[in-house]
């Protein structure tokens, strides 16, 4: 059970890297059209504050993330239900 969920969280956080590594503003994008209604305004408050950084901190933030997400997928491979 527990790989099971190192696959599903480890495959997330690294496509949600690949995306903010690739492409950072897209996020912010999709959160004002679609997302920001549906959650409350501190939520809001935190996306505001980081949609500030610049490019460069978002890229190296989301290579951080799939540096995460790698080592999470390393050891749910190496883990034994």
């Amino acid at each position: 059970m527990a790989t099971v969920i190192g696959y599903i969280v480890g495959g997330l956080a690294l496509t949600d890297g690949m995306i903010g590594s690739l492409a950072p503003r897209w996020g912010f994008r999709v959160w004002e059209e679609t997302l920001k209604g549906y959650f409350p305004e501190p939520v809001d408050r935190v996306a505001q504050e980081y949609s500030r950084l610049s490019e460069p901190a978002i890229r190296s933030l989301g290579v951080w993330e799939v540096t995460l997400a790698s080592l999470i997928l390393l050891l749910a491979s190496r883990g034994r239900d």
